[in-house]
């Protein structure tokens, strides 16, 4: 990777990509080109899988570093610039049982995929992510790969509730 002046950090939903769009605006990759010819490097930053991050920045992939699942991975033209920080699968596994507990949908993230449970696919955000490629589906928590990089909770209106209860266990 070249060199930067200086680095701009940008968020992806509700910043570059305000909600409810589903492209960025032209005039953000003018934006990328003209910093970019003045020394200026861009990372796009976001808690969303590498892939689906990827996925709005096609014209400008290669001259962009992605910040993916919440720093968990750092890629610039598809590599790795550091280590991804990897869950250890113990975690992972007390924290799916907390969730069961919880009764939250468990979203997660693995360095080849996204993986969400085969009882939760008529759920509206679960039916969104099957029909893209890197989306795995598991009936059993062992069919998870242990390269897990994040772990996301899809409340079911107890956001308060479980919040109390996440702070109470994990604080």
């Amino acid at each position: 990777m070249r060199g930067c002046s200086g680095i701009f950090f940008c968020d992806l939903d509700g910043t570059i990509l305000p909600h409810g769009r589903k492209t960025v605006d032209q005039a953000f990759f003018d934006l990328v080109r003209r910093a970019q010819d003045k020394g200026y490097c861009f990372c796009i930053s976001s808690g969303r899988y590498h892939q689906s991050l990827l996925s709005f920045f096609k014209d400008v992939e290669n001259d962009l570093i992605f910040s993916a699942s919440n720093g968990c991975r750092i890629l610039h033209q598809g590599t790795d610039l550091i280590e991804p920080h990897r869950m250890e699968y113990s975690t992972v596994q007390a924290i799916l049982a907390d969730f069961a507990r919880w009764d939250v949908i468990p979203l997660l993230s693995a360095l080849d995929g996204f993986y969400v449970h085969a009882d939760h696919r008529d759920h509206p955000r679960v039916a969104a992510l099957l029909g893209r490629d890197y989306t795995h589906v598991y009936k059993d928590p062992s069919e998870i790969p242990d390269t897990m990089l994040q772990m996301t909770a899809l409340c079911r209106g107890n956001r308060d509730e479980l919040l109390i209860k996440a702070k109470e266990r994990y604080a």
